[in-house]
Parts: C-alpha cells; sequence; structure tokens
C-alpha cells in the first residue's frame, strides 16, 4: 500500500470519527433539553419519562424520540431549535386522545 493511500485512510477514517462524534454531541444536546423541557416547563417527573433518545427525521432533522411511562406504547417526538422545544404533531387516528398530547395539554396544563 501507497503512502499516499495510507494518509487518505486515516484521513477518511479521522473524517469519520469526527461526524460520527458531532452527532452523538448534538443527540445529547437535544436530549438534555427535551427532557428539561418536560421537566421545568411542562412539569414531569423524571420518572415520569420512561426514555428520551435522539433520532435523525427527514430533511434531516435530529429529533427526540420520548417514552412516557404511562403510556409505553406511543412515541412522541420533539423538536429543539434555537433554545425552543416543540412537540412534533402525530399524523395517527385518534391523536387528540393521547395522555401526552401537547395540545391537549394546553387546553388542561398540569399543576
Amino acid at each position: 500500500m501507497s503512502k499516499g493511500m495510507k494518509v487518505f485512510l486515516v484521513a477518511f477514517l479521522v473524517l469519520i470519527l469526527g461526524v460520527s462524534a458531532a452527532i452523538k454531541i448534538t443527540f445529547v444536546k437535544k436530549e438534555v433539553a427535551v427532557k428539561n423541557y418536560l421537566i421545568n416547563e411542562m412539569k414531569y417527573k423524571d420518572n415520569e419519562i420512561r426514555s428520551a433518545r435522539g433520532v435523525v427525521g427527514s430533511l434531516p432533522t435530529f429529533a427526540v424520540k420520548v417514552v412516557f411511562s404511562d403510556e409505553p406504547e406511543v412515541e412522541y417526538f420533539y423538536k429543539e431549535e434555537s433554545g425552543k422545544v416543540i412537540q412534533l404533531p402525530k399524523t395517527g387516528l385518534g391523536d387528540e386522545n393521547l395522555k401526552h398530547n401537547e395540545k391537549n395539554k394546553k387546553q388542561n396544563p398540569r399543576a
């Protein structure tokens, strides 16, 4: 293997690792922002949130998939941009009956 090829492979590996690290850091920042929003603004307790995991959506959009302890079969998606967190709308039938749909929360906010 030539020296030029070795340099290329090392540079390529460093680039891949750098991109992977940047994506992981972005996920962690978004997860923390969404969890803080749910706890501090929406008044959820930490144990009410089963999980909050960063995911890549379309466009590409970084979103956070949240599962609540009392509704483990439903996934909610939140987006954080410019310091503001919003719940992304769900597109299934009967979404208005979901426990943690924020459209309903605005009408009946938590204590």
